[in-house]
């Protein structure tokens, strides 16, 4: 299972474990597993490969009781 932490100049720190069954040869999804800083709330991560050269990131959060909320994407290509 993979693994993903991350800690932020705040102090606090995020740890994603890798959604397998929502995960194939072209994307990875990774859900919060411990979050120190949105009780009670999930935030998750994907890395979609969207062409050779290309892959584009989406970041969802969902507070507590709701559905996941996109809060941002990336896009980046290797020229």
């Amino acid at each position: 299972m993979g693994e993903v932490i991350e800690y932020f100049g705040e102090g606090f720190v995020t740890q994603y474990v890798l959604n397998e069954p929502a995960s194939d040869d072209s994307k990875l999804v990774f859900e919060t597993e411990v979050i120190e800083n949105l009780v009670g709330g999930k935030a998750r991560w994907t890395i979609k490969k969207t062409g050779e050269n290309e892959i584009e990131t989406i970041f969802d959060v969902s507070f507590p009781g709701r559905d996941f909320v996109c809060f941002g994407t990336n896009k980046m290509s290797k020229q």
